[in-house]
């Protein structure tokens, strides 16, 4: 049998194991959210960044095959011409 500041200090490292223990539970839901948030967030980055390469390669394959052919297309009621310089794409009516 323990004597009495013994038992006393025994029931008091309990207490601070347990609490050390839920501090550290929380502290792993905590950094978990956050892993899976940014998770998400490059996940979702990731398909826009796909989606916006399909559009520029569309794009870029377009211009190639108008300049190729020197040839336009129609905008509703309008004939144009594409023209790709550096970076820029000029639609001439």
């Amino acid at each position: 049998m323990l004597i009495r500041p013994a038992r006393i200090a025994k029931r008091i490292n309990q207490k601070v194991k347990a609490r050390r223990n839920l501090s550290e539970m929380k502290l792993v839901e905590s950094v978990g959210f956050e892993k899976q948030q940014l998770e998400n967030d490059l996940r979702n980055l990731r398909r826009e960044l796909r989606i916006e390469n399909k559009h520029i390669a569309f794009g870029d394959d377009l211009i190639q095959l108008c300049t190729n052919l020197n040839i336009g297309f129609r905008i509703g009621s309008i004939n144009t011409s594409i023209v790709g310089y550096c970076d820029d794409i000029v639609v001439l009516s």
